[in-house]
């Protein structure tokens, strides 16, 4: 059955624990239910499958790259060059859609990350400005770091009446050192969860097509950073008419 209030939560964490048995069963048959549209990657191989969007990178040695099951946005040294990575635009707040990924930033000084969902694939960040919160997406729900204003970790987002800082400070970054997000949308409600921990919510248009989406700038010259996405799974109600 595919509906909006059958959507998962804690992925991982489900999936690793044998007691929570019929929560991980649940999970794992969402990759093989035609009711759902479902990615999960561990990032394998050499290269992201041809289902995937196209890296947006700007700037000198940008790049996105994957190697030793992982997923490396590699800023450049250009200052505010940048390297971001989507999947595609398959899924909506109105079906319902549960987001999960786990990244780590390999240093916190002069550089702009981002971990949510988008309706766009091809921005230079969802996010233009985030002291005094500007966009460039139309509609999305983002995690942001950005030293060009401070070193918290906030929760912004964006549907038709307008960008809002939605909760600062959730959650304190460690250079190199993984952590795990999950976003999960019914209607125009995003629940935002950091190690587990609810940080928040924020608002989209759920009428708008979305895709995960993680995204790493520099913000200085000769600075390069490194993002680096471990796993990621995305999953909602397909809307199809199964006969």
């Amino acid at each position: 059955m595919s509906d909006i209030n059958y959507l998962p939560r804690n992925w991982a964490r489900a999936l690793a624990r044998a007691a929570v048995a019929s929560e991980a069963i649940h999970n794992a048959l969402l990759t093989a239910n035609p009711d759902y549209e479902t990615i999960y990657t561990h990032f394998l191989g050499d290269a992201l499958p041809g289902e995937w969007g196209a890296a947006k990178t700007n700037g000198t040695s940008a790049a996105v790259t994957v190697a030793g099951s992982k997923l490396t946005m590699t800023t450049g040294t250009d200052d505010n060059g940048y390297a971001g990575q989507g999947f595609g635009l398959f899924w909506a707040g109105d079906r319902g859609f549960y987001m999960e990924s786990l990244q780590a930033l390999d240093v916190l000084t002069t550089v702009k990350l981002e971990v949510g969902v988008s309706d766009a694939i091809a921005d230079a960040g969802a996010v233009n400005v985030k002291a005094t919160p500007s966009a460039t997406a139309a509609d999305f729900a983002v995690l942001c770091f950005d030293t060009d204003d401070n070193t918290q970790l906030d929760l912004i987002s964006q549907k038709a009446t307008g960008v809002a800082a939605d909760a600062e400070n959730v959650h304190t970054l460690v250079a190199a050192t993984n952590f795990r997000v999950e976003m999960r949308g019914q209607g125009d409600v995003v629940s935002v969860f950091v190690n587990g921990k609810g940080v928040g919510g924020g608002n989209i248009e759920g009428g708008s097509a979305i895709s995960p989406w993680l995204f790493a700038q520099s913000r200085a010259g000769s600075a390069s950073r490194i993002f680096t996405g471990e796993y990621l799974v995305m999953t909602g109600p397909s809307g199809l008419a199964i006969p």
